[in-house]
C-alpha cells in the first residue's frame, strides 16, 4: 500500500491516474484499480462479431477471480457502450422475430377484412412472406449481419410489401366476372399502372437517403428499394399467377357465405331439437317409469345357480 501512495503523489504518471479516477485510495486504503487494455472489433459492430471478445474477456475474469487473493478475487470488465449495444441487438433481433410474426398476423386479419375472403387473404400473405424472405436475402447477399438498422429496416418493410399485394387481391374478389383469367386481367389493367407508378414514386423518394453520411440511412434505404423492387414482381407476377391458378371462385372462403352457411346451419340444428324435443322428454320419462317398476327377482335356495 505504501508504494501505490507514493506513485500516486511523487510520480506525474501516478497523479493521473488517480485524477483520472484509474485508482482510488480511501482513508488510506485500496477501494479500486482500473486497468484499460484495447480488444479487435468495433463500436457499431454486430453481436456476432462482438460476443467471441466479451466471451474471452469473461473467461479470463473468472480464472483471474478464482487465482486472487481475498479482497482482490473480484474483478469485472465492461466495454462502456460496446457491451451495451451488443445487449441492445439481442433484443433488437428478438423483438424483429415477434415483430414480423405480429405484423404478417394482421396483414392477414387487415387483408382478410380487406377482401372478405379466407383463402384470399391466405394467398396474399403467402405473397407477402415471400416478399420478406428475399428481402432477408438481400441482407445476406450485402454480407450485413443482423444488427439494429436490419432489425428495425426489415420490420418496416412488411408494410411496404402488403400495399400492392392488398390492392390486386380486393380487386380480383370484388371483381363481378365470373372467371379467373378476366378478373385478372382486369385487376392488372385497372391497377397495374398505378401500382408502377406508386413504386417508381417511392424509390425516387428513397433514393434521397444515399445522399447521407450515416450508414443507416444508407442500409434502411437499400432495405426499402428492395421491398419495392420485389413487391412489384411479386404482386404483378407471382401472386397474379397464383390467383390465376388457386384464387377462390363462386363465393367460396367468403365471409358472408361462411356466416349465412354457419346461421343456417345453426338454425336448422335449434329447429330440429325443438320439432323432436317432447318426443324425447316422453320416450325419456316412460324408460323412468319402466325401470321404477322393475323388480330385480330373489334368488331361490333351491335354486341350480345358487352355490
Amino acid at each position: 500500500m505504501a508504494w501505490i501512495e507514493k506513485f500516486t503523489s511523487d510520480s506525474l504518471d501516478g497523479q493521473q491516474y488517480r485524477r483520472g479516477t484509474s485508482i482510488g485510495i480511501v482513508r488510506g486504503k485500496l477501494k479500486f484499480m482500473k486497468f484499460t487494455a484495447r480488444a479487435a472489433g468495433g463500436l457499431y459492430e454486430p453481436y456476432q462479431l462482438k460476443y467471441p471478445f466479451y466471451a474471452a474477456w469473461e473467461e479470463e475474469l473468472i480464472k483471474f477471480n478464482r487465482a486472487a487473493s481475498k479482497g482482490i478475487n473480484n474483478a469485472k470488465q465492461t466495454a462502456g457502450l460496446d457491451w451495451c449495444l451488443m445487449i441492445t441487438e439481442i433484443k433488437l433481433v428478438e423483438t424483429m422475430r415477434q415483430g414480423l410474426v405480429a405484423s404478417i398476423s394482421f396483414a392477414l386479419v387487415a387483408l382478410t377484412v380487406a377482401t372478405g375472403n379466407v383463402i384470399q387473404a391466405v394467398l396474399a400473405s403467402l405473397t407477402i412472406g415471400l416478399i420478406i424472405i428475399n428481402v432477408l436475402a438481400v441482407v445476406a447477399y450485402n454480407g450485413w449481419e443482423l444488427g439494429s438498422a436490419e432489425s428495425v429496416g426489415v420490420v418496416v418493410c412488411v408494410g411496404f410489401a402488403v400495399d400492392y399485394v392488398v390492392h390486386l387481391a380486393a380487386h380480383f374478389i370484388h371483381s363481378k366476372h365470373s372467371d379467373r383469367n378476366t378478373r385478372v386481367r382486369e385487376s392488372l389493367r385497372e391497377l397495374g399502372i398505378s401500382i408502377i407508378g406508386g413504386s417508381v414514386t417511392t424509390v425516387a423518394a428513397t433514393c434521397v437517403l444515399f445522399l447521407t453520411t450515416l450508414i443507416l440511412f444508407g442500409k434502411f434505404a437499400i432495405l426499402v428499394i428492395s421491398t419495392i423492387v420485389l413487391s412489384l414482381l411479386y404482386s404483378l407476377g407471382f401472386f397474379a399467377a397464383l390467383c390465376h391458378s388457386l384464387a377462390p371462385m363462386s363465393g367460396l372462403g367468403d365471409l358472408a357465405s361462411m356466416y349465412h352457411g354457419t346461421k343456417s346451419l345453426v338454425l336448422r340444428v335449434i329447429k330440429c331439437f325443438r320439432r323432436k324435443g317432447p318426443d324425447v322428454l316422453q320416450t325419456l320419462e316412460y324408460g323412468t317409469q319402466q325401470d321404477s317398476n322393475f323388480q330385480t327377482p330373489r334368488e331361490d335356495a333351491s335354486s341350480p345357480l345358487r352355490d
